[in-house]
């Protein structure tokens, strides 16, 4: 005899199709992210030496130096290193505009899976939202974990983006972004860790332990 299908395992199985395709992003998107991340790294150490740089010149006389024969050297080595920090703060923007179409992705599976349970509220009992046992976490422990994730993605990136707008002391601005991007790091790498067990975890469950067993579907 066929199985009925309920309102309610209805509502489920779409929602549980539903995070399978956001989990499946999110684990691509990770890659992508980290990736990024590493690209990053020599561009903002890059950007440092190159402040290093335009600082030691401008505290340096040329006209004192043996160096004084030349009239122009002073401006066009100041040239090639505003030059050199232009260059890789457009390679940095580059990278954290990967860093934000990951955002975007996840943002946009995240809301998805979100508004499938919206939709399908009505029809899953408050029960099954909170039932958890030893080898799954319960549906709200589900939601409440995406919602986490996609605030990682959101705030890493927008405290990374706002580093890059530089204002009229650009070169402190450059400091600063230096300093606070080492210290992003060291903390992001802790909650990566964290969101990524995490997501490992809902990936395994969405994909081993459906929502609704299959055999009910069968004859």
């Amino acid at each position: 005899m066929r199985y009925v299908c309920m309102p309610e395992d209805s509502a489920l199985l779409s929602l549980h199709k539903s995070l399978r395709r956001c989990l499946d992003v999110i684990d691509e998107q990770q890659e992508e992210w980290y990736r990024a991340l590493i690209d990053c790294v020599p561009l903002v150490n890059t950007l440092n030496n190159l402040v290093d740089q335009l600082l030691i010149c401008e505290r340096v006389n040329f006209s004192q130096t043996p160096l004084r024969g030349f009239s122009i050297l002073h401006h066009q080595i100041f040239y090639k290193l505003e030059e050199g920090i232009d260059v890789t703060l457009e390679k940095l923007n580059r990278n954290v505009r990967i860093l934000q179409g990951v955002r975007d992705a996840v943002s946009h599976h995240v809301g998805s899976v979100l508004h499938v349970y919206a939709v399908n509220a009505d029809e899953i009992n408050l029960e099954t939202t909170l039932e958890r046992t030893a080898n799954s976490p319960s549906l709200a422990d589900i939601l409440e974990w995406l919602k986490d994730t996609e605030k990682f993605f959101r705030n890493q990136h927008l405290e990374r983006k706002n580093l890059l707008y530089m204002g009229n002391d650009h070169l402190q601005d450059i400091r600063n972004l230096y300093n606070t991007w080492e210290k992003l790091n060291d903390l992001s790498s802790i909650r990566q860790n964290i969101v990524q067990g995490t997501v490992q975890m809902m990936y395994i469950f969405a994909h081993c332990c459906p929502v609704i067993r299959d055999d009910k579907w069968g004859t």
